[in-house]
């Protein structure tokens, strides 16, 4: 069913689309009622090819479930959940401003490093949230209600001041088993356990929170890499330099409370979200001069609503290495990539090496998210079943064979930057580089330029066919 603006859903009539993913569609709508009552709210649709798949549906229910019966600041509330013409439908707050995912883009973009102790202060708001879930009672007790998939694309930031927390689409309640090497969340903001579809608890999500406060601090990316597969092995492998060795900006008490919330052993790290809340609040408390410099709305005037309204509209990501494939067919490919996730963590559990194949064609481990109704996460079997298969010749990760013809035809660029460096070439962004890291590009005379923080560094190369050159800072 076409869903455009003037639709109805129920009681709820759509204005426009607020954010899409490849499971839901967010849009903004008004609630009407008698006398003239409207109301402006958030509605999370289900996509059409979904609302048939029973194992979905379930899982769309749990999450109305678990978010209902949360009722916090620094959360996003739900009000409704209903189903219109076999359409099913979660009616949420509606939280104008923006995502902390566009901002950090936006200040990147322009620039402009985010403040430390803001950094802080967001970050504190965003842990009371996860005290507030990890200690809810649902009616029968504490249930400890794990998010898994904190990230800046599920932190919403008002124009008014306010900071939530949103989307419990993957949530894990109580004891309730996860399926042995089922991942859920985003790759880039999982804890090593969650990574190796290990049991997850609290310290889980303090992890996740950890890694976007470093992010803020630092203004880089912690976990970057050319593949899924390669960023779970940096998740559980990569060296974390403290934020302050990164940006001198940050001072050595808050750098150490990020690398305390990022210790990969979790009995080392904050055991709760609120001993985390309370250490970066002592923190605001001591370092924080004057109110405007832990105030969100006054840092977002700064750019301005209108432009941040439009970044809004169009949420583009930061630059990322993905084929410009059909979006179905990125989807079956990433679901294929937890098969070689799963074999990877095995081998690595067991001490032994391995070369990752083609993967064998039959469906992948059942999952799904809707990230913060802005990316989207693995599908289940049977949705996996309502997505053509991708071409025959585009293997999962290439082969030997392949990869020897990829280097004789091109150049190898080879970055090594420590702690880290966004990298351009010929004013193109690349990526982002945390230690070393190799490009593949066509041969030719290139500027390469390296930046971190505020400081950059230009190199001008000349890259030849089937060789390697190297740059580092």
């Amino acid at each position: 069913m076409a869903l455009g603006a003037g639709s109805r859903v129920g009681r709820y009539v759509l204005r426009r689309t607020l954010a899409e993913g490849g499971m839901a569609t967010v849009y903004l709508a008004e609630a009407r009622g008698v006398e003239g009552f409207a109301k402006a709210v958030a509605l999370k649709v289900i996509h059409d090819f979904l609302g048939t798949n029973p194992q979905f549906v379930a899982m769309f229910v749990s999450e109305a479930r678990i978010a209902c019966s949360l009722n916090h600041v620094n959360l996003v509330n739900i009000f409704d959940f209903g189903r219109h013409a076999n359409i099913h439908f979660l009616v949420m707050e509606y939280v104008r401003g923006t995502t902390l995912q566009i901002l950090r883009r936006y200040c990147r973009e322009r620039c402009v490093a985010f403040p430390p102790v803001l950094a802080a202060e967001i970050c504190a708001q965003v842990a009371r949230g996860l005290h507030a879930a990890h200690s809810a009672d649902l009616g029968g007790g504490r249930v400890g209600i794990i998010h898994r998939d904190v990230s800046p694309h599920n932190i919403l930031l008002s124009y008014e001041g306010a900071v939530k927390l949103t989307d419990f689409g993957i949530a894990k309640v109580g004891h309730a088993r996860t399926v042995p090497g089922v991942l859920k969340g985003k790759f880039a903001y999982m804890a090593p356990e969650q990574a190796r579809g290990d049991a997850v608890d609290a310290r889980t999500d303090v992890f996740a929170l950890g890694i976007i406060l470093w992010e803020l601090l630092t203004g880089a990316r912690l976990f970057d890499a050319a593949s899924e597969v390669a960023v779970l092995r940096a998740v559980q492998e990569s060296v974390i330099p403290p934020p302050n060795r990164v940006n001198p900006d940050v001072s050595p008490q808050l750098s150490s409370i990020a690398m305390r919330a990022l210790e990969r052993d979790p009995a080392s790290r904050f055991q709760s979200a609120r001993e985390l809340d309370r250490t970066l609040t002592d923190f605001v408390l001591g370092h924080a001069q004057r109110a405007e410099d832990v105030s969100v709305s006054g840092f977002l005037e700064k750019f301005g609503v209108q432009e941040l309204d439009a970044a809004n509209r169009n949420p583009t990501e930061e630059p990322k290495r993905k084929s410009q494939r059909p979006r179905s067919a990125r989807l079956l490919r990433r679901r294929k990539v937890v098969v070689a996730m799963g074999v990877l963590a095995l081998a690595s559990a067991a001490g032994t090496s391995l070369v990752l194949k083609k993967a064998p064609a039959e469906p992948a481990t059942p999952d799904s998210t809707v990230a913060g109704a802005m990316e989207t996460g693995l599908q289940s079997p049977a949705v996996a079943a309502s997505f053509p298969s991708p071409p025959e010749h585009e293997p999962l990760l290439a082969d030997s064979a392949a990869e020897a013809r990829l280097e004789a035809s091109s150049a190898s660029l080879v970055i090594r930057a420590i702690p880290y460096a966004v990298v351009s070439a010929n004013e193109k962004e690349l990526g982002e580089v945390v230690g070393v890291r190799t490009f593949h590009l066509s041969p030719g005379n290139y500027r390469i330029t390296l930046q971190r923080h505020r400081t950059r560094r230009t190199v001008d190369v000349a890259l030849l066919a089937g060789q390697s050159t190297s740059v580092g800072w």
